[in-house]
């Protein structure tokens, strides 16, 4: 299974080259910026450190509608730090299992901007 990187609207460049980096070092496959709100600069460079394939080999849309016309099938899993009346929140672990069964090919897993807290 294919594990892509997804951050919508990102604002600080420095957290785009921080992912970078961590998807080098757990091995996930591509980064994907939604309507980023920050240009890729030194900070993220320097943050990105030795993930820096990752970072050039970043896939940009400009909006999610985008996204979803672009990007093939695959499970989306969007992780925030608290939940919502209008979103169901699940913890993670409990729902790995029922991942497993699906064996889908690409498992994207979804980041919002700083200041929503996703």
């Amino acid at each position: 299974m294919k594990i892509d990187i997804v951050l919508v609207r990102t604002e600080h460049s420095s957290n785009i080259g921080s992912t970078a980096r961590a998807m080098a070092n757990m091995g996930a496959n591509r980064l994907i910026l939604v309507d980023p709100k920050c240009k890729i600069d030194l900070k993220a460079r320097q943050n990105a450190a030795g993930a820096q394939e990752q970072l050039q080999n970043r896939i940009a849309y400009s909006n999610w509608s985008e996204f979803l016309a672009n990007e093939e099938d695959g499970v989306r899993i969007a992780l925030s730090r608290r939940g919502g009346r209008k979103r169901k929140v699940f913890a993670l672990t409990g729902k790995i299992q029922e991942l497993e069964k699906l064996r889908p090919s690409t498992l994207y897993l979804i980041f919002g901007p700083e200041a929503d807290a996703l």
